[in-house]
């Protein structure tokens, strides 16, 4: 099928373009936009003619499609348009050719599988590609900090790798910037699992990390000391809410599938969480009864409730709603 062969990762493309490949039109769709950015940077070197950077808002396509079909006397320039979200839906394309040396690159937040037949079409006819800027699951997030760490002359532990894309999240810009960072920190050795505590700005969802472990294993006071922090941090209380809201759903989750007898090491993958999120989860779960998951999701849902009607300060909501399910596990642990 066509699409198989034209659709490729951003790695893929990456690879092609250090070998120094370059096709004449490059389409990029997805979300992720780290990739129009890096293969930019990538393609530039190889056109002397120089860059021209268009927004399709602010031109008229006809006249770049006419401005990519000449040849220039300055050797070959390289077109990058953003904002084609409309363009690759079309059934016309309405491009005629990319004169030799000329390059073109479209990037859109669509999905890969919206680029229109016919667009697809042309890419092969040029002998182009479309490049999948679809956010990575986990696991091709860890891999790809592996391959990025090895690039830039390092080394690192897949524990190491796995562990910095739970704190940092799955977006490859800010994976970018650690990586770099760790590579500087390590000064050559291996990276591992403690050095990533150390020189990792944790994405902000992982800073409520803490407060979701002191709650989940009964600690009161230690769950109460992080609110300030969270707070400062620019939390406000319905989002500490669906934070802990989120956490007891998986271990309900969790929970489910230990008792239908799923082994341990492919909870993640069933459930489509990071393999460290499940452990933590699978941690928790022996604290928690179904019947206080039942209570904990009450709590919060009241919680939220008396908060948005305006029964309660959201100070005071917090705090009581904390120190509930704390108390909730530190129960059950005695029980």
């Amino acid at each position: 099928m066509m699409t198989s062969s034209l659709v490729v990762p951003g790695h893929v493309a990456e690879a092609e373009l250090l070998e120094g490949k370059i096709r004449p039109l490059y389409i990029v769709a997805g979300e992720e936009g780290f990739w129009a950015s890096r293969l930019c940077r990538l393609l530039e070197p190889g056109f002397p003619g120089g860059k021209e950077s268009f927004y399709l808002e602010d031109v008229e396509l006809a006249d770049i499609f006419f401005m990519v079909s000449q040849p220039t006397f300055f050797g070959g320039k390289l077109f990058f348009l953003t904002g084609a979200e409309d363009v690759l839906v079309l059934e016309e394309t309405g491009l005629g050719s990319v004169a030799e040396g000329n390059c073109l690159l479209l990037v859109a937040k669509i999905k890969p599988a919206a680029v229109s037949q016919s667009w697809l079409s042309r890419v092969s006819e040029l002998g182009g590609m479309v490049v999948d800027a679809s956010p990575p699951d986990s696991k091709t997030a860890a891999e790809w900090v592996e391959t990025e760490v090895r690039r830039l002359g390092g080394r690192i532990r897949k524990d190491a790798a796995q562990y910095l894309v739970f704190l940092v999240g799955r977006k490859l810009l800010r994976l970018e910037s650690e990586v770099q960072k760790g590579v500087l920190f390590a000064a050559g050795k291996e990276i591992t699992r403690s050095m990533v505590d150390e020189f990792c700005s944790p994405d902000s969802e992982a800073n409520a990390f803490a407060l979701v472990d002191a709650v989940a294993s009964g600690n009161v006071q230690r769950a109460l000391a992080e609110i300030p922090d969270l707070m400062a941090q620019g939390f406000n209380v319905p989002r500490i809410f669906s934070i802990l809201a989120s956490q007891f759903a998986l271990v309900w989750k969790v929970k489910e599938r230990l008792m239908q007898g799923v082994p341990p090491q492919k909870i993640a993958a069933e459930l489509g969480v990071h393999p460290f999120a499940a452990e933590k989860a699978m941690r928790q779960a022996s604290a928690w009864s179904f019947s206080a998951l039942r209570q904990a999701f009450k709590c919060l849902l009241e919680a939220d409730e008396n908060l948005k009607t305006g029964k309660v300060d959201a100070g005071l909501a917090c705090e009581h709603a904390i120190c509930y399910l704390a108390a909730l596990c530190a129960r059950r642990s005695r029980a």
